[in-house]
Formats: structure tokens, C-alpha cells, sequence
């Protein structure tokens, strides 16, 4: 059986994987001294979550692992994507924000391209991740069968990733950020060897370098400055990388200590709802809080419970969904958007 199969093992990379959504909707909220180090190694964690759980293995053919990956990313992408832009222009038109129709063409386009800043993708900016990953599992697929040896893939991602922050310098947004699917593979790679030389052994020595890993991650990251990989924003690339390991592996040993909970099993089960609706909850949170109170303040802490807020929301309005509808047709749905979300993508 694959390691990655063996949920006794590995249930802390779901634990990993739930704290990285959390930052992802914390950092949204936050622009404060906080802001640079969750951005620091945020998206490179899922990057290097997606290579821990990542098995070239099981399919024997490329198309079969692309319609799989489709099927799992590409689709939902194009439907939460439908929905959100929906959302966005009817509200528009109806509050009279939205008069220009180059507006609206370019949002549409942003739906298929995935990418070209705030003004392709107003819509929904988070959702730029998906086709992103997609990109990376096929590349990271085709690397795989080449078998070209562990060494010389991470030399190639290595070099991969600063030819990606290189082409940060044209300020121009390739189509489902190619370059910076180029940048992620090489966390990505590094998530592979992870899961490949995994040892129980190394736990308790892990366990001691939790401190002294987060605060070298947390001085390399104010010494890079932003990283906003969406908005073409790196830094240093020879403090980014480090800086963005340290974080990652602050993550992965702490996950170790903690029990996964009912809450990050949820998380993990509704990531897309999540990485697709958190900014509108997000809004009408602070707007609610706004008109109760006559004010909002976003600070850290309540920054940081409002993140909750919005997490418990969102998964549980989607277990309602997922219960109901189970309960309305009596018997297992077929494995649509919410159904495949709802099984845990290991």
C-alpha cells in the first residue's frame, strides 16, 4: 500500500492542509507586520502538500490522470467560477457599480484565463489557484515518467523556479499562471521526496526544531518583504526559497502534535466552497459587525476570529447541503462537485 494511503501516518498532512486554508483567509483580512510571514510560505505549502499526496503511480496513462485532474480541479474551477462571476454581476448591475461592458468582456475572459490582476478577475481573485495546481500535477506527471532521478528533477525545479520569478519581472500574466506553476514545482517536488522518505523515527527529532524553524521563518521573512505570488510580488530568490521552507516545515512538524478534529476533517472536505466563498462571507461579516456596532477594526486577533467565523460557516452550510440532499434522494449521490469535494482528494 502507498504511504500516502496509510491515514494513520500521514493524518497530520490534513491537519497541514486545514492551517494552510486557515492563513489563505486570515491573510486576507490582515495587512500588518502578520500579513509577510503567512504570505511567506502559505501558497508553498500547498504546493508542497499537493507533492506529498501526489502518486504518478496509480494511473498508467496521462490522459487518465488528466481526466482525473479535471475532473477534480478543472471542473469545479469553471463552476465556482460561473457562480462567483454571476454573483458579481448581478449585484453590480443591480447597485449600478458595473456600466462598462469592457469591464464585464474582461472578466469574462479572466474566467478562462485565470489570471491578468484585480481587473480579469474581480469576481473572485482566490480562484486562480485551481487551474494553477492543475497546470502542476501534469507537469510534475510528465517530469515522473521520465525518470530522470531524484537529483537532477530537484536541480530542474530549482532552476524552474527562478526562471519563473525571472519572468515576474515583465509584469505580464501568463494564462493559468504558468509561471508561477513553474515556481510551485519545485515545493511540489520537494512534498514528493517528503512523502517518499517518510519515517517515524524522525518525529521526536523534528519535534525539537519546531521553535528554532519558526523563528528563522519568521526573521526570513521580514527580511524578503511581500510575497503575493498572484500579484507577481517574490522578493529575494535566495531568501524566498529558504524562508518559505522554514514556514513550510513549521507547519508540517506542529501538525505532527496536533489531533486532527472534526473541524480540519471539514475544511479539508469543503478546501474549494472554502477557497471560493470566504471572501464574501468574510464581507458580510465585517459588514454585519459595521452596522451593529458602528465600526470595525481589523486587527490581528479579531482578524483572526473572523477567519474562524468564516471557516465554521462556510463548512457547515456545505455539510448541511451534502446532508440534505443525501437525505432528499435516499440513496449515495453520484460523485458530483460537492461529492467529490466531500471525499478527502488522498
Amino acid at each position: 500500500m502507498n504511504q500516502i494511503t496509510q491515514q494513520d501516518r500521514l493524518q497530520y498532512i490534513d491537519t497541514a492542509r486545514a492551517i494552510g486554508i486557515f492563513c489563505v483567509i486570515w491573510g486576507h483580512h490582515i495587512q500588518n507586520p502578520v500579513f509577510h510571514y503567512v504570505y511567506s510560505f502559505h501558497i508553498p505549502l500547498f504546493f508542497f502538500i499537493s507533492g506529498v499526496v501526489f502518486n504518478c503511480k496509480r494511473e498508467s496513462s496521462f490522459a487518465t490522470f488528466t481526466r482525473k485532474k479535471i475532473h477534480r480541479l478543472v471542473l469545479p474551477y469553471f463552476i465556482f467560477a460561473a457562480i462567483l462571476f454571476l454573483k458579481w454581476l448581478s449585484l453590480g448591475w443591480l447597485s449600478g457599480g458595473i456600466t462598462s461592458c469592457e469591464r464585464v468582456i474582461k472578466n469574462v475572459i479572466g474566467i478562462f484565463y485565470a489570471q491578468g490582476g484585480p481587473k480579469y478577475m474581480e469576481w473572485g481573485i482566490p480562484m486562480w489557484f485551481l487551474p494553477c495546481l492543475f497546470l502542476m500535477n501534469e507537469f510534475y506527471w510528465l517530469f515522473e515518467k521520465l525518470q530522470l532521478g531524484a537529483l537532477i528533477n530537484t536541480i530542474v525545479f530549482l532552476l524552474l523556479t527562478i526562471f519563473g520569478i525571472y519572468l515576474f519581472k515583465f509584469k505580464f500574466a501568463l494564462p493559468w499562471s504558468i509561471d508561477i506553476a513553474f515556481i510551485g514545482l519545485f515545493y511540489f517536488h520537494l512534498g514528493a521526496i517528503y512523502n517518499s522518505k517518510e519515517s517515524p523515527g524522525l518525529l521526536k527529532i523534528e519535534e525539537h526544531l519546531l521553535i528554532p524553524f519558526f523563528l528563522i521563518s519568521i526573521f526570513l521573512a521580514f527580511s524578503n518583504g511581500r510575497l503575493d505570488l498572484y500579484y507577481h510580488e517574490a522578493g529575494k530568490v535566495m531568501i524566498l526559497i529558504p524562508a518559505s521552507l522554514f514556514g513550510i516545515y513549521t507547519v508540517i512538524i506542529a501538525s505532527r502534535s496536533l489531533k486532527p478534529t472534526s473541524l480540519t476533517r471539514l475544511i479539508n472536505r469543503y478546501a474549494i466552497p472554502l477557497l471560493a466563498f470566504h471572501t464574501i462571507i468574510g464581507g458580510l461579516i465585517k459588514k454585519s459587525l459595521a452596522f451593529v456596532f458602528g465600526g470595525f477594526s481589523n486587527d490581528v486577533f479579531s482578524s483572526f476570529l473572523i477567519s474562524i467565523v468564516q471557516i465554521m460557516i462556510i463548512v457547515y452550510i456545505c455539510e448541511f447541503w451534502v446532508k440534505a440532499r443525501r437525505a432528499l434522494i435516499r440513496r449515495k449521490p453520484s460523485k458530483g462537485i460537492l461529492s467529490e469535494i466531500e471525499e478527502k482528494q488522498h
